[in-house]
């Protein structure tokens, strides 16, 4: 929880820890930053899809191969907004290019005027154990951003990883 709310501080956006849960991101906490005036909510228990959440890509696209195939083939993808991706060839794509990247981005696609980006954290034998995201309003997530704050934000994850 220190090392999230450093990294909400440092960005100026809300932070939250996820964990897998059946097929969807079952979220455990959030951070909110110090000088927010924002209503700070607990989010601790709220469940979310993952392929229309940054936090729950993140998680999805470093699943192994298998787990990522019967996801697909078994998850209805339903449009929450405009920008949600309901087309499984296009998930897929979406996911490998995550993978690659190191961290997914939610363009809206969860929430309208809401952008997050996340990344997965693995514990010591390298498998898959939660996510951490920052999210807050799409006018703050600038490609410029988005680019900053995920190194920022494979800075914290590395950290948190370290103590697992």
């Amino acid at each position: 929880m220190p090392y999230m709310q450093e990294l909400a501080n440092q960005t100026g956006e809300r932070t939250y820890l996820a964990v897998p849960y059946r097929q969807e991101v079952l979220y455990l906490e959030a951070m909110y930053p110090a000088d927010s005036v924002e209503l700070m909510r607990t989010i601790m228990g709220e469940r979310a899809q993952m392929y229309c959440t940054g936090i729950g890509k993140a998680m999805l696209a470093n699943m192994d191969g298998k787990e990522i195939q019967d996801y697909l083939e078994h998850q209805e993808l339903r449009a929450f907004t405009e920008n949600s991706i309901t087309d499984k060839e296009q998930l897929y794509q979406e996911l490998m290019r995550t993978r690659q990247r190191g961290y997914a981005v939610d363009d809206m696609e969860h929430e309208f005027g809401i952008k997050c980006i996340g990344m997965p954290v693995f514990n010591r034998n390298g498998a898959l154990y939660a996510a951490v995201s920052i999210s807050g309003l799409a006018t703050h997530f600038t490609e410029k951003n988005i680019s900053d704050w995920a190194i920022l934000l494979k800075k914290y994850v590395r950290k948190i990883e370290s103590r697992l």
